[in-house]
């Protein structure tokens, strides 16, 4: 998942239109069987961008966007296919939980005319 993540969102080394950006930092994080990535900005004590004059112990993060969550599902061997090398247990369709809501609407309903 690490890998597959830094080679998504990774600049290729010496890539003519890449510029030395080190005021960002990007944060993914493992959590509740889902991927969260953050947008941090460096800054100084002043909240502005920070220069080398700074101080490094005062140096803060401020979260700037964007932020997103990705539930990943499977991983696959291949491209679009091959073999399942990880699957999340815990997933459940869309579709399996529009069909228990309308098992349960369907039970409800019966009860209901069962009980006139």
């Amino acid at each position: 998942m690490k890998e597959m993540l830094h080679q998504a969102f990774n600049t290729p080394k010496n890539h003519p239109k890449s510029k030395p950006f080190i005021d960002h930092v990007l944060s993914f994080s493992f959590y509740d069987d889902r991927v969260w990535f953050r947008v941090y900005q460096v800054v100084n004590q002043h909240e502005e961008k920070f220069t080398e004059a700074d101080d490094i112990e005062k140096l803060t993060l401020i979260e700037i966007g964007p932020r997103f969550c990705l539930q990943p599902i499977k991983i696959f061997d291949g491209t679009m296919g091959g073999e399942a090398l990880w699957q999340n247990a815990n997933y459940i369709t869309p579709g399996k939980l529009r069909s228990r809501k309308y098992d349960n609407f369907v039970k409800r309903r019966d009860q209901k005319t069962d009980r006139k």
